[in-house]
């Protein structure tokens, strides 16, 4: 069959679920793995035909994307911050915006050394992974309350060749003992229940509830959390960096100036939603 045939079988079995680019750039994904073809290659092979047992792998994967699995589960791998993320069912896949947190940190701390950086809620570990990469003479602690996403993360900094002690431990009960640190960051679970209905079915069917989802009642239970743990454990000046649910900015901005924070700050994504705070102990 020609590349450009099973572009359409893409178009045809996904177009009831994603609009055209996100069609486009599934496609390119998919091809890239492959076949290793970049974007300029797959338009100048689109009139070659594909070997049988390509095709046939192309197929498989198209009848999992049309079953809403995420591309990211799918092809077991994606990229966060120019690094490979092996990404399964275990943990949250990796995302652009949280790569905007990470490049804060990176930013604002390029001339500093040996810094002693927490990531709380670590999944996939990615944020953990790209901070050690980004500054090797640092000590990177990373906790989660899952077993099975702490094994992912292991995985992911064997991978990605970084040293990180990962630690099963829950914000929201903490019993491990730990150093003073001089940044947090976290992207906890922040999605109220109510909001699972403007979810895609990608995301409610396949990604882990307890990384995504908070009860209404008290959506803001693991900022409360970290400020808490903040307190204690950050070291004077030390910085928080936290992703936001873009609805919640303002509630999160009034917690953390109560608990006593200072030069609280709320960011925008790429789409201009506030969706990051950065605050100084």
């Amino acid at each position: 069959m020609l590349l450009s045939a099973i572009q359409s079988v893409f178009h045809s079995k996904l177009h009831p679920l994603y609009p055209k680019q996100e069609i486009d750039n599934v496609f390119k994904l998919v091809v890239d793995d492959l076949l290793n073809y970049s974007k300029i290659e797959i338009h100048q092979n689109l009139h070659k035909n594909i070997l049988p047992e390509t095709e046939k792998k192309m197929q498989i994967i198209l009848e999992r994307l049309a079953n809403a699995e995420p591309i990211q589960y799918v092809l077991g791998r994606t990229e966060f911050y120019g690094l490979s993320i092996s990404t399964d069912k275990r943990a949250l896949i990796p995302r652009p915006e949280t790569e905007i947190l990470v490049d804060s940190v990176v930013k604002e701390h390029a001339s500093k050394n040996n810094l002693n950086i927490l990531d709380i809620g670590t999944g996939s570990g990615c944020i953990a992974i790209a901070l050690a990469k980004s500054f090797p003479d640092c000590h990177i602690t990373a906790i989660d309350n899952s077993k099975e996403a702490l094994d992912l993360a292991q995985i992911n900094a064997k991978l990605n060749t970084v040293e990180i002690d990962f630690i099963y431990d829950d914000i929201l009960d903490p019993h491990a003992d730990y150093a003073l640190f001089d940044i947090l960051i976290s992207n906890p679970p922040y999605a109220r229940n109510s909001e699972k209905q403007y979810m895609h079915k990608n995301i409610l069917e396949f990604e882990p509830e307890n990384a995504l989802y908070v009860k209404d009642d008290d959506p803001l239970i693991f900022y409360r959390a970290i400020a808490g743990f903040g307190k204690k454990l950050l070291n004077p000046q030390g910085s928080i960096y936290l992703e936001l649910n873009e609805f919640l900015g303002k509630e999160i901005e009034e917690l953390y100036s109560i608990s006593g924070y200072r030069e609280i700050k709320l960011s925008k994504d790429l789409n201009q939603k506030y969706r990051y705070l950065t605050a100084r102990k």
